[in-house]
């Protein structure tokens, strides 16, 4: 079995690091994405890291280890995690008393926070992985909850206060969830629509899990009960959007222009409006790709680069979904 350091890991994901994007935005906005390519002779695939906003990771896996390997992981500042597994198997062995080994396989999450950690994760030769993994610190995690923090379980919230050490949690994952870690690997969009993209399935994924975790005296079955000054918020966010189709503002930007969490921003809005922001500006997107078919002019490809698009194939199989009819057909008289 082949045996790496934490340095020694680093290390070579930072030998094997380009940079796909960076962006930076007002009041200490940032989304940056790095990716490190493997084609080693004991590992091959893809690992990138998204930064969301500061204190926020997305960490998105997909290789295959050529043999037995167990790389050392550590975390010195304080964090809450979400891990989900969509392919292959690993596990994680703990090193604090008594010494736990965690498998983790095909539908597996776990949901931890903790002030500092150190453990291992094994992986068995010629399985192939994919695993999608949220890093969040103490305060982002907080304010993308804001008010819901107090749905989640005690003992999470002791740790998030100080009280406790850590916390861990072991789920599987659902048909949805699995969809939704699935859309992260195969993002239709580029720029800014591939930012608001990304972001909404954070969001989504995030609130799967308080939904979750809601304490069953806590949830309640007929939908968030809204102020009427989050109702004007919601619409004044409804606004923004349609006003910006071409180049909406992230998830994280737009819930702090109008003054909610994140969270909040999401499940208030599908319970408003029947749809989550990303799919209304999916939707409108395709209302105005099919007006501009229809005005002529333009040929499919700057239809849908001109409505965020980056992939063609995307763009027609959901113009289809929508219509019933593919861009092209429409474009010429079908």
């Amino acid at each position: 079995m082949i045996e790496l350091s934490f340095v020694q890991f680093q290390q070579l994901f930072t030998q094997n690091l380009t940079q796909v994007s960076r962006e930076d935005f007002s009041q200490k906005l940032y989304h940056s994405a790095y990716k490190a390519s493997f084609d080693t002779p004991y590992l091959k695939g893809n690992i990138t890291s998204t930064q969301i906003r500061e204190e926020i990771t997305l960490l998105m896996v997909e290789f295959i280890y050529q043999e037995d390997t167990k790389i050392c992981l550590e975390s010195h500042h304080p964090q809450v995690g979400l891990s989900f597994c969509l392919k292959g198997k690993s596990e994680f062995l703990g090193v604090e008393k008594p010494r736990q080994l965690f498998p983790f396989g095909v539908r597996d999450g776990f949901l931890y926070a903790t002030a500092q950690s150190e453990g291992y994760q094994i992986y068995k030769r010629g399985v192939p992985y994919q695993a999608i993994y949220l890093h969040f610190s103490y305060p982002s995690f907080g304010q993308l909850l804001g008010e819901q923090a107090g749905q989640l379980p005690r003992e999470l919230r002791q740790v998030l206060l100080g009280k406790r050490n850590y916390f861990l949690e072991r789920f599987k994952l659902s048909s949805s969830l699995v969809a939704l870690g699935e859309s992260l690997f195969s993002n239709p969009f580029s720029g800014k629509s591939a930012q608001f993209y990304t972001e909404a399935k954070v969001i989504e994924l995030l609130a799967h899990q308080i939904d979750r975790l809601a304490a069953p005296h806590q949830k309640v079955t007929s939908g968030l009960v809204l102020t009427p000054k989050e109702e004007q918020r919601l619409e004044e966010c409804h606004y923004l959007l349609l006003a910006q189709l071409q180049a909406p503002p992230s998830l994280i930007e737009l819930a702090q222009q109008i003054g909610l969490s994140s969270y909040r921003l999401k499940q208030g809005f599908r319970q408003k409006y029947g749809l989550s922001p990303f799919q209304l500006v999916a939707e409108q997107r395709l209302i105005k790709a099919r007006a501009l078919l229809v005005a002529g002019g333009m040929n499919v490809s700057e239809v849908a680069f001109s409505v965020g698009y980056s992939s063609i194939g995307s763009f027609s199989n959901s113009f289809f979904e929508k219509f019933g009819i593919r861009p092209s057909q429409l474009l010429n008289g079908g």
